[in-house]
């Protein structure tokens, strides 16, 4: 058994294990199962398809095909960031709930001081992530603009957008899904079209 393990890069941090999937990912551009995984990147399925899942759960990857018992044969990339995602179990992104809780905190604020507020030691919050989330948001109107652009754009929450203590969730073509209400309250891009 210990000679198996040295094959593949399962001893390798999972971190850099799921950066490791990400690039194979998003540069995929057919179809692809676990197997493929387990050949090209030396990652068993015992570790790809749990982050492979989740993926899915979040909307960067889509089932392009099942067996007829329902097992996953084919996965289909979707759209994605450049940065592997940070996700939970249920697919949901860790950085979007650390903002969330900033922007309770802070009550108006900027992508800097969002991304500066929400970074810990596990976790590191950009300032990109932090703008396109913002971005996003606005659009969904869970945020409004109180300062303009120059020199740089700053938010309040809306208080009526406020329906609990879950992020509002980012899916797949930038649709906004609001974990409180379970319900999408914004559609974004269309099929396709990379983040």
């Amino acid at each position: 058994m210990a000679l198996k393990s040295n094959l593949y890069n399962d001893n390798i941090p999972a971190e850099k294990r799921r950066a490791i999937i990400w690039q194979f990912v998003r540069n995929n551009s057919d179809v692809f199962t676990a197997s493929d995984i387990k050949k090209q990147l030396k990652i068993s399925n015992d570790h790809s398809l749990p982050y492979l899942k989740k993926l899915v759960s979040a909307g960067y990857l889509k089932y392009a095909n099942k067996t007829r018992r329902g097992r996953v044969v084919e996965f289909k990339f979707v759209k994605g960031p450049i940065y592997p995602p940070e996700l939970k179990a249920t697919g949901e992104n860790l950085a979007q709930e650390n903002m969330w809780r900033s922007m309770k905190m802070l009550g108006k604020f900027s992508a800097k001081e969002l991304a500066v507020h929400s970074t810990t030691e596990k976790r590191d919050v950009t300032f990109h992530a932090a703008r396109n989330y913002l971005y996003i948001l606005e659009k969904a109107e869970y945020v409004h603009r109180v300062r303009g652009d120059f020199p740089e754009p700053i938010f309040t929450m809306n208080g009526t957008k406020n329906t609990g203590p879950l992020a509002p969730s980012i899916r797949s073509f930038k649709n906004v899904y609001d974990r409180n209400t379970k319900e999408y309250v914004w559609h974004g891009h269309q099929e396709g079209e990379r983040i």
